[in-house]
């Protein structure tokens, strides 16, 4: 921004020393009429109309750049909106799928615990069965050494 301002200065200045150098007086004919003016003020209103047209058209580029912000801006605000509901959903979805893994490691769990029971008093089922069998051996053993 400083640099174009002094570009614009150091300009500015070369054309009024341009205009102040050639101040002899011209015929100026402007659509029906005709004038008889300095030469130096020719430049100048010259030089005056195009710094004015430059700024006018640079206004008109910052005021539509201006416009392209707001509107990306909402997009931009749009966009975030949308990747936070993203985000819940994500969340939720990530949290219900713990949950079900939770749910499944405890059914899992529970069922490991009363597979272990049934096993545990199926073996001592067992146990009885081979120690009234080893008793009945014994007791036969007994009757026939008699």
């Amino acid at each position: 921004m400083q640099f174009g301002f002094i570009i614009s200065l150091v300009a500015a200045i070369l054309v009024a020393v341009f205009a102040i150098k050639n101040g002899e007086s011209v015929t100026i004919d402007l659509f029906f009429t005709t004038k008889e003016v300095s030469q130096a003020i020719v430049i100048l209103i010259s030089a005056a109309s195009g710094a004015i047209i430059v700024a006018i058209l640079g206004l008109y580029r910052q005021i539509k750049m201006s416009f392209k912000i707001k509107e990306l801006t909402k997009k931009v605000a749009a966009l975030e909106k949308d990747a936070k509901g993203i985000d819940i959903e994500v969340l939720d979805d990530k949290e219900t799928l713990h949950q079900e893994v939770n749910l499944k490691d405890d059914t899992m769990n529970i069922e490991s615990e009363k597979a272990a029971n049934e096993n545990d008093e199926e073996t001592e089922e067992v146990k009885q069965e081979i120690e009234n069998s080893e008793s009945n051996k014994d007791s036969d053993n007994l009757s026939k050494n008699k």
